[in-house]
């Protein structure tokens, strides 16, 4: 009896350590090294092909996955206000659809962001990209008046 009792322990142990595993995974994707130093605005600025403030105006899924599988979501804007580059007034940002560890910024139509648009044309968590809450916030007017003043800097 203790032996049957032990081998579901250990079953149970391993079921727990396998589901810990697969759920840590996609988490573990969106990792940075935690030793290593936060990026800056001008870091992030930098690395971006396009940066600029915008109002979501439509979200919708497209019909192919990115190449990891995830569904994409493609967000029209309305450009507020550019920092670097040219985007498209008539163009999209890309995101996977919201889900756990895969970096995804969770577009939302009718929301305010600033982004830092990488070459694909991803605005995942990673490059910078932000949700902005409250426009009359200090934090908010204080990163847009950094933008504008990296904006300036001769390249």
């Amino acid at each position: 009896m203790a032996t049957g009792r032990n081998r579901t322990l250990v079953l149970r142990v391993a079921a727990a350590i396998i589901a810990a595993t697969v759920v840590a995974t996609p988490v573990l994707a969106c990792s940075r090294d935690p030793k290593a130093p936060e990026p800056t605005t001008a870091d992030l600025f930098k690395d971006a092909k396009l940066v600029f403030f915008a109002r979501m105006i439509r979200t919708e899924e497209r019909a192919e996955p990115d190449n990891h599988g995830w569904p994409v979501v493609e967000g029209r804007y309305r450009i507020l206000e550019t920092f670097k580059g040219r985007p498209d007034p008539n163009g999209v940002v890309l995101d996977p659809a919201f889900g756990a560890g895969n970096c995804a910024l969770g577009l939302l139509a009718g929301s305010d962001y600033v982004f830092f648009v990488n070459e694909a044309g991803y605005v995942v968590s990673p490059t910078g990209s932000r949700m902005v809450l409250n426009r009359a916030a200090a934090p908010v007017k204080q990163l847009l008046a950094e933008l504008r003043g990296l904006s300036q800097r001769p390249k």
